[in-house]
């Protein structure tokens, strides 16, 4: 059934992936995504508005380690002595990797898709809302987290 979904345009698959097909895990694009918004958030200085939600998915370890300019870990466990409903899901037996990697998919082109007042903003080709729809036509966790990190990449390359 999704084969034929994607025949007819319903859904799409990222056309950027290597074209030897070696596309990474999800584990390793989660940390790549992860890192990203690290950066995110430090180059647009937007460190005291990143959504507690969203900072309720970062893992609390990854095979390869955090870089020591991670911020992510260090607000998160802020957040977890100052703001009264926060709650890490990350390493809870129930609430499976894949489960917080799919949310992660599309909670962290939200940051991507934020309020836009400016004509500049609502037609700039990453922050255009549309990002979102493109995204949920993406079938697989996997092609979506691939997806966020081209586009957090991208945006960080224009700050850096």
């Amino acid at each position: 059934k999704m084969s034929e979904w994607i025949r007819a345009g319903v859904l799409v698959e990222v056309s950027s992936y290597p074209p030897n097909g070696d596309v990474p895990t999800a584990a390793d694009l989660e940390r790549a995504v992860w890192i990203l918004v690290d950066e995110y958030v430090r180059l647009r200085d937007v460190l005291g508005v990143s959504p507690h939600q969203l900072l309720a998915l970062l893992p609390r370890s990854v095979p390869s380690g955090w870089p020591d300019d991670f911020v992510m870990e260090k607000l998160s466990s802020l957040y977890s002595v100052t703001v009264p409903d926060y709650v890490r899901v990350a390493g809870d037996e129930h609430y499976p990797a894949q489960r917080r990697q799919k949310r992660l998919s599309h909670a962290a082109a939200a940051l991507l898709g934020g309020t836009m007042t400016t004509d500049a903003q609502k037609n700039h080709a990453l922050l255009n809302r549309k990002i979102r729809r493109v995204l949920l036509e993406i079938p697989s966790t996997r092609g979506r987290l691939w997806s966020v990190r081209e586009r957090f990449e991208a945006y960080n390359t224009q700050f850096r």
